[in-house]
């Protein structure tokens, strides 16, 4: 779950396609790098750390340290002192610089079904002049701040309790949702031809379908070491996940149904407008 989470985000290439000249190359080409990249560097980070520590020794060590193993690693062979207090500065701006990201990412999307109708119109307005989504990141922004403030009155823990479940059902969220568009993909292009190329329309969907599955189903029998809790809380939790996607659901055949040129607009492709 942890190395899966650690990939969260380069799907955010496509919200931004807009920016681009010709999204339908560049986006899936920043798609690929981003992963590959990711992919390659951990890789690489993870063989250091072991050959450091020895590969008898990494799991013992690990252990031991938990979250501290980069510190202990850093302290064993730099010699600790302000190498790897430097470390901890960097890792430390690195979590705030992908926090903003996962906020500018979550704005990008209530602007965008807030322009498309879905969500109140006032979501897709831009600033007049730094043309950004304004109004977007500031319900964002109270969004994470209620959330905050109710963990800080109920007086839970910070990391134990706030930090570990929004990170478990997050994930676990992020999994369901590139689970079912990964079907939706398959299935849509099942049903036209508006694309005929194998590796786009069946092989990378059900190698996506296929590699997802088992983390999913990781995700829910595991939900006590996931989350860190278990019994009804654990339940309620994981519910949150699937209400969302039954919410969904129904909202999209309501609109089908009832507002179909709402339907219709959120049809519309990145680069299509």
């Amino acid at each position: 779950m942890f190395a899966h989470a650690s990939f969260i985000g380069f799907e955010g290439s496509a919200i931004y396609g807009e920016e681009a000249r010709n999204p339908r190359r560049t986006v899936p080409r920043a798609t690929y790098i981003a992963v590959i990249f990711m992919g390659v560097f951990y890789a690489i980070t993870a063989w250091l750390i072991v050959n450091a520590l020895g590969v008898g020794n990494a799991v013992g060590v690990a252990k031991k340290e938990s979250g501290d193993l980069v510190f202990a690693v850093s302290d064993s062979v730099m010699g600790g002192g302000y190498l790897t207090e430097t470390i901890r500065v960097l890792i430390i701006t690195s979590m705030f610089a992908a926090i903003v990201t996962f906020h500018n990412n979550v704005a990008r999307y209530l602007f965008s079904l807030g322009r498309q109708g879905a969500l109140p119109a006032a979501l897709g307005r831009c600033h007049l002049r730094k043309n950004s989504p304004y109004v977007a990141c500031m319900v964002q922004t109270v969004m994470v701040g209620i959330v905050v403030a109710i963990f800080v009155i109920a007086g839970f823990d910070p990391y134990r309790s706030l930090f570990t479940w929004m990170t478990g059902i997050g994930a676990m969220g992020i999994i369901l949702l590139q689970f079912v568009a990964s079907v939706a993909i398959f299935v849509f292009f099942r049903r036209n031809n508006f694309d005929k190329r194998v590796w786009n329309t069946v092989v990378a969907p059900l190698l996506g379908i296929a590699g997802l599955l088992p983390f999913l189903y990781f995700a829910l029998t595991g939900v006590d070491v996931l989350l860190g809790t278990s019994g009804w809380l654990a339940v309620l939790l994981v519910g949150l996940v699937f209400l969302s996607l039954l919410g969904g659901a129904v909202w999209g055949l309501v609109a089908r149904w009832c507002a179909p040129r709402l339907y219709e607009r959120l049809l519309t492709g990145v680069g299509d407008q």
